[in-house]
């Protein structure tokens, strides 16, 4: 009986083990993928800042510039600086949820080797350590799957919060963009790093992140609402390929690569809109940006 427990302790950690490893890769693949998104973000909106700070410096100096161009410039950097704090801020939140993560214990603050050693105890009845086991391992289920279920909808309100700010931040500096190309000022939209092939392949690995996220989250919602979702994507769908499905159209004509953080902001929102009619007036101010 003795050698049966040992086994029993043995096949506990071993369960545990994969369940822990299982729950903790899933839930940090996508915590380290938003903040790596999050930090790429912040990298073009300071190039961002950079340029429009050279050029507004530029634009005093000719003197040709009438006060009306000062101040639209002045307002479309401080728009640009205001989306720089929020990515910092952003980025420094995601580091604390990430940092977080890594020093997860236990909720009771206790070790489950504590309780493995308990049921080697030969006094124990076999059918005892058997439910004990089981119970072990539903405990340290449920306590894992109730912290990362909190840590990823800290992430998703982060995301969310941010997103509604960066868009109204987005449309203030492409209205004060617009502006300054009626009064004959050239503004350049176009996203240029020396480190930009390097990002690339960043990119791609957070682009394949996003798709196994989102067949993970799409069975589990299908469950509940596959006949609304499925008329609402269908509904959508054509609509994207009516309109969106041209050459001409914006999203196929301006490569996002070459998007700067304002531009970036106003293609994310379009393309995430399913207001057919707000869509199409999202992706009008970003075409509106992006003509030089």
């Amino acid at each position: 009986m003795k050698t049966s427990k040992w086994g029993k302790a043995i096949l506990t950690g071993i369960i545990l083990l994969v369940l822990c490893v299982n729950i903790d890769a899933a839930t940090r693949q996508r915590i380290e993928s938003a903040l790596e998104s999050a930090r790429k973000e912040l990298r073009i909106s300071i190039v961002t800042e950079e340029r429009i700070v050279s050029e507004l410096a530029r634009l005093k100096k000719s003197g040709d510039a009438s006060s009306d161009i000062v101040e639209d410039y002045e307002l479309y950097l401080s728009r640009v600086q205001a989306m720089v704090a929020e990515n910092r801020k952003v980025v420094a939140k995601m580091e604390t949820l990430n940092a977080r993560y890594d020093i997860r214990k236990a909720p009771d603050g206790s070790t489950y080797s504590d309780d493995t050693e308990a049921m080697m105890n030969p006094a124990i009845p076999e059918e005892q350590v058997v439910d004990e086991v089981v119970a072990l391992d539903r405990q340290l289920d449920s306590s894992l799957t109730e912290f990362d279920e909190m840590l990823l909808k800290e992430l998703d309100l982060i995301r969310a919060k941010s997103s509604e700010r960066m868009r109204d931040l987005a449309g203030e500096a492409a209205a004060a963009a617009k502006r300054l190309r009626d009064q004959g000022i050239e503004i350049d939209t176009d996203f240029e790093e020396e480190s930009a092939q390097s990002e690339q392949g960043s990119s791609e690995t957070q682009k394949k992140a996003e798709i196994e996220e989102d067949a993970s989250e799409t069975g589990k919602e299908n469950k509940s609402k596959e006949g609304k979702d499925d008329t609402e994507l269908t509904a959508r769908d054509k609509f994207r390929e009516g309109e969106e499905g041209s050459g001409n159209h914006p999203k196929n004509r301006y490569d996002p690569k070459d998007d700067d953080i304002v531009a970036r902001q106003l293609r994310e929102a379009a393309e995430g809109e399913t207001d057919p009619e707000l869509r199409k007036k999202l992706w009008k101010e970003y075409e509106q940006y992006k003509k030089i």
